[in-house]
């Protein structure tokens, strides 16, 4: 039999889901399974049970008429808003993201004379920021169970018929929400994300930032130190981490890279504690 040991809210999920883990009595091998974070308030008693202080109300801000809430504060960033996640961290647009998330940034950014991926960079003012070439922020801005538009689709018998039926539904689907969406096209991204195979089907709305900029990267040396397999352990010595910076139009609209823009103010951003963690 498994008990629920620890409940996680990942900060590593640009599509903005929960996790939650289960382990063996008395084992240490932990299994893990997700749900859409529209799943908050109706899992909220059994996180309660799990350990978590923050109101489900708190975490999934997809909702209509929801507050500021802890899903607003994680992005997707990287090209073309597909590299990886990132969680805003203060009120003026600042990202903390892993090292390996900006490289492709960094690597445009470097020349002959100032390699950036070797010994790193540090923007000591907004003036020298690095612009992250092709480089967005896609924030989740709602999120709707569609899995009833694929059950035609999930019904087929043949395995290869059905998987190009949902693929084709799922790209029609993101297609028409692009069509509704309001503000301008260019800065809304529409898709249709696959939570349980053949089952459940989550239609994620994105809002686009895509003025990015680097503003801190450690040298190579640092946040690679240990290599791919110390990726897995823990403790981990090394600095994985890299800063970025979104940017907006003055009237606070996506717009593309320019010197007239200002920080992204964020609705919610994550505070880091000084206090360390409580046992529980």
């Amino acid at each position: 039999s498994f008990a629920l040991k620890s409940l996680v809210l990942p900060l590593a999920t640009p599509r903005a889901a929960l996790a939650m883990s289960t382990a063996a009595r008395g084992g240490r091998n932990m299994r893990f399974r997700s749900w859409p974070i529209t799943e908050a308030v109706a899992l909220e008693p059994l996180l309660s049970q799990m350990g978590l202080q923050l109101p489900a109300s708190e975490i999934d801000g997809t909702a209509p008429g929801s507050g500021p809430c802890l899903s607003d504060a994680l992005v997707s960033v990287g090209p073309a808003g597909r590299g990886g996640t990132g969680s805003f961290i203060s009120s003026n647009g600042l990202i903390i993201t892993n090292h390996h998330v900006a490289l492709d940034a960094v690597r445009q950014a470097s020349s002959l004379t100032s390699d950036y991926l070797k010994d790193g960079f540090v923007a000591r003012s907004p003036e020298e920021e690095l612009m992250g070439k092709d480089y967005e922020v896609w924030i989740t801005r709602s999120c709707v169970d569609v899995s009833s538009e694929l059950s035609a689709a999930c019904a087929e018998p043949d395995p290869l018929e059905r998987a190009n039926l949902v693929r084709n539904r799922r790209q029609d689907l993101a297609r028409e929400a692009e069509a509704r969406a309001t503000g301008p096209s260019s800065s809304v991204r529409c898709e249709v994300q696959e939570m349980w195979a053949d089952k459940t089907y989550v239609l994620f709305t994105y809002e686009r930032l895509r003025d990015v900029r680097i503003v801190y990267v450690p040298p190579m040396s640092l946040g690679c130190f240990g290599g791919d397999s110390d990726n897995f352990e823990w403790p981990r010595h090394t600095a994985d981490f890299t800063l970025l910076r979104a940017y907006v139009a003055p009237d606070g609209s996506a717009a593309e890279p320019s010197a007239e823009n200002l920080p992204y103010r964020p609705e919610k951003y994550l505070r880091a504690s000084t206090q360390g963690v409580a046992p529980s």
